[in-house]
Order: C-alpha cells, then structure tokens, then sequence
C-alpha cells in the first residue's frame, strides 16, 4: 500500500510539473503563432501529456 501512495504522489506531482511547464511554454508558442490563449492551451496539454508519461515511467524504486 505504501508503494501505491508513494507512486500516487509521484504521478501527481509529475504532472503538476508538466502542466506548469507547459503553461510557459505555450505562452511562448502563442506569442510566435499570435494567438496567447491558443498557445496556452496547447503548451498545458503538452506538458499533461509529458508529465503523466514521466508519472507512469518506471522510475528507481
């Protein structure tokens, strides 16, 4: 149960590094493309995507 808990913890904070990259980096991307709000969106749903794949990698336990 311990194990569990622990990788929950990881999940989340994966992805909570993910989202919070992606926000930077998609104002990034919105200002080159024009469009901030665009550019956001996409850049938060990048870095979910990056954060829950680092969440679920096996990682040294």
């Amino acid at each position: 149960m311990e194990f569990l808990k622990r990788r929950a913890g990881h999940s989340s904070s994966s992805l909570a590094k993910g989202i919070g990259a992606g926000l930077g980096f998609g104002a990034a991307i919105g200002l080159i493309v024009g469009n901030v709000a665009l550019g956001i969106a996409m850049g938060v749903a990048l870095g979910a995507a990056i954060g829950a794949r680092r969440g679920n990698h096996p990682s040294d336990e």
